[in-house]
């Protein structure tokens, strides 16, 4: 055999010992059922619904909410965490 025919078959049964050494990235101390639920509930989905009710748009606020001492974002802050 040619040299470069052998060192081509020795390549390609190296790379597949090296995939088939590789282990599963699935282990886990908890079970699968509750990983799911951990992943569905950190999706960011809450983050960015928080995002979006703080900051809709530039607004001018008004003097009451200066004289009441509570902004707007405080307010929708302590009903996020009441809910």
């Amino acid at each position: 055999m040619k040299p470069l025919k052998m060192l081509f078959i020795l390549a390609v049964l190296l790379s597949g010992w090296i995939v088939a050494a590789q282990e599963a990235e699935d282990r886990t101390l908890l079970p699968w059922p509750q990983m799911r639920a951990i992943i569905n509930e950190a999706s960011g989905e809450r983050a960015q619904h928080h995002l979006l009710e703080l900051v809709p748009y530039p607004r001018v606020r008004s003097k009451a909410e200066y004289e009441s001492g509570h902004f707007r974002e405080s307010e929708v802050m302590a009903r996020f965490e009441r809910e």
